[in-house]
C-alpha cells in the first residue's frame, strides 16, 4: 500500500510539473508563423498550460546546463526603431518635428505616469487622424495606451540601441521579445540573458538545464512578492526574496510623543536611509528595522550613541528590550491586518466572477505569504525576548 501511496504521489507531481500543449491554439499558430517569416524556426520550446503556474514554454527535449534554451533573431524583435521603420515612422518623425519640444518629450517618455502622458499626449494623437479611418479618441484611449505601457514595462528585454533624435534623451534599452516573453519566472532558477551580436539573435542560456516536456523557467531577479505582484501581476509560491514591508504609518506607532528628540532621531533617520525598506522576513524582523528601532530608543543622555547604532553598536538591555517589543508591536498589528484582509477577501470572493475570482486569489496569496512571514518572526523575537537575560550574563563573561 506504502509503495503504490509513492507512486501514485511522483505520478501525480510528474503531471503536475509537465504542460498540456497550447501549439494547437490559433494565437500560438498565428505566433510561430509571424516569428517563422523572421526567421525564427526552433521548436525546443512550446508554448504549454501548466498546472501550477498556468501558460508558459515547456521544453521538447533536454536542455543541458550551459546550453541556449532560445535565440531570438533581431528581426523578431519589437523595439523603437520598429516603429520608425514602420509605415508611420516617417509620418512620426515630421509631425514629432514640428511639436514644441516639451511636448514632444512628454508623447515618447515611457516613463512617465500613464494618465499624465495620455492627457500630455492628447494633441500629439490628434493630429495622427490622417493614418486612419476610425476616430483617434478611439484608437489612442487610456486603455490602449494603458495596454501599451503595461506591455513595455512587463514584457520587455534590456537591449541598448542608437539614440534616436526623435525620441527622448533617456536610454534606449528596450524591446519586445514575442514569443521569449512566454517564458515565466522562478527565483530559484539560474539563466544568462542577452543580445549576442555573433549570432544576431537575443540569446537565453540554462545554467542548471531542463528536463524534457518540463516547464523552462527565467529569473526576473530578486524581487520581492510586492513588486512581482505590481510589475507583473502575481505571486510567485515560495518566493525567497518574500517580505513584509513596514511603513511609515505603521513605524509611527512605536514614537514615543514625549520624546523631544523624535523630530531630531526621525531626521537623522531620513538623512542615512533608514526609514525605507524596513522589513520583516522569515528571518525575522530586518537589521534595518531593529537599527532604526533601537535608534528610536535611546534616551536623551545618549545622543553620542546615535552614529555608532547606526553602525551596529549594541544598547543597553532595557533599550534591547524596548526595541524587541516595538517590533513585536509592529509584527502583531501587521499580522491583524493581514488576518483581517484574508476575511474581506474570501467574502469579496462569494458571487464574483471567475475572472475577479483569479485577481482575488492573487492577492489572498501575497496575504497568506505575509501571515506566514509574521507569524515567524513574532516566534523569533519571541526567542529573543527571552534570551536577553542570557545575553546580558555573556557579555559580563566576556568583559571579565
Amino acid at each position: 500500500m506504502g509503495t503504490q501511496g509513492r507512486r501514485g504521489r511522483r505520478k501525480r507531481r510528474k503531471k503536475d510539473a509537465q504542460g498540456v500543449t497550447l501549439c494547437h491554439e490559433l494565437q500560438f499558430a498565428d505566433l510561430r508563423r509571424w516569428l517563422k517569416l523572421r526567421g525564427f524556426r526552433s521548436k525546443v520550446l512550446v508554448p504549454a498550460q501548466f498546472k501550477n503556474t498556468g501558460r508558459g514554454l515547456m521544453s521538447t527535449e533536454s536542455i543541458k546546463a550551459n546550453d541556449v534554451m532560445i535565440a531570438l533573431p533581431e528581426s523578431c524583435l519589437l523595439t523603437t526603431r520598429t516603429v520608425l521603420k514602420s509605415y508611420i515612422g516617417e509620418y512620426l518623425k515630421s509631425v514629432m518635428n514640428l511639436l514644441p519640444s516639451g511636448l514632444r518629450t512628454k508623447a515618447v517618455k515611457q516613463r512617465q505616469q500613464v494618465k499624465e502622458l495620455h492627457e500630455s499626449s492628447a494633441a500629439f494623437f490628434t493630429s495622427l487622424q490622417p493614418l486612419f479611418s476610425q476616430p483617434m479618441a478611439g484608437i489612442f484611449s487610456y486603455d490602449a495606451l494603458r495596454w501599451a505601457w503595461c506591455s513595455v514595462n512587463t514584457r520587455t528585454v534590456y537591449m541598448r540601441h542608437d539614440q534616436s533624435p526623435y525620441l527622448s534623451t533617456e536610454p534606449d534599452v528596450y524591446a519586445l521579445a514575442p514569443y521569449l516573453d512566454l517564458l515565466n519566472h522562478c527565483p530559484d532558477v539560474q539563466v544568462e540573458a542577452g543580445f549576442s551580436p555573433v549570432s544576431g539573435c537575443y540569446e537565453v542560456r540554462s545554467v542548471q538545464g531542463c528536463r524534457r516536456f518540463h516547464q523552462a523557467f527565467i529569473c526576473y531577479g530578486p524581487h520581492d512578492s510586492q513588486r512581482l505582484l505590481l510589475e507583473y501581476g502575481f505571486v510567485a509560491p515560495g518566493n525567497p526574496h518574500a517580505v513584509v514591508y513596514v511603513g511609515h504609518d505603521t513605524l509611527k506607532l512605536c514614537f514615543d510623543t514625549k520624546d523631544r528628540q523624535l523630530s531630531q532621531k526621525m531626521l537623522f533617520l531620513k538623512e542615512n536611509g533608514f526609514l525605507v525598506n524596513l522589513t520583516f522576513s522569515l528571518e525575522g524582523p530586518s537589521w534595518r528595522l531593529m537599527t532604526a528601532l533601537r535608534l528610536l530608543s535611546l534616551k536623551p543622555d545618549q545622543y553620542d550613541l546615535w552614529k555608532s547604532v547606526l553602525l551596529g553598536a549594541a544598547v543597553s538591555q532595557d533599550r534591547e528590550k524596548w526595541s524587541i517589543q516595538k517590533a513585536q508591536m509592529l509584527c502583531q498589528l501587521l499580522l491583524e491586518e493581514s488576518i483581517h484582509a484574508l476575511e474581506e477577501l474570501a467574502d469579496l470572493k462569494e458571487g464574483t466572477d471567475s475572472s475577479l475570482k483569479n485577481q482575488l486569489a492573487v492577492v489572498e496569496s501575497l496575504r497568506h505569504e505575509e501571515k506566514a512571514i509574521l507569524g515567524c518572526s513574532q516566534e523569533m523575537l519571541g526567542i529573543q525576548r527571552q534570551q536577553l537575560p542570557c545575553l546580558r550574563a555573556t557579555t559580563h563573561n566576556q568583559a571579565d
